[in-house]
């Protein structure tokens, strides 16, 4: 019988949401720095997620509205200004 794919089905301490390929949530580190979606059901603009930067070694925050773990999905890697050895 092959793992399930949906995740360990085990609550984790971020609220209960699974870990899933790719996606971090509240209390996690940024492993690296770039342009992440937030994906939360109770934003407030209507549209369930926005883009932000993120610094790597950041921990994602909860929801600033509801105080719920929130998903974040990698979507570009960007080098932050002060992590390119070109400006050191």
């Amino acid at each position: 019988m092959a793992g399930n794919p949906r995740g360990s089905g085990k609550r984790k301490k971020n609220g209960g949401l699974p870990h899933f390929r790719n996606v971090l949530v509240s209390g996690d580190t940024a492993t690296d720095s770039g342009l992440y979606v937030l994906e939360h059901n109770s934003s407030t603009d209507g549209t369930g997620h926005q883009e932000i930067f993120v610094r790597k070694g950041t921990k994602f925050p909860a929801c600033q509205d509801c105080g719920s773990s929130v998903q974040f999905r990698l979507l570009k890697k960007m080098v932050y200004i002060d992590e390119d050895p070109d400006f050191q």
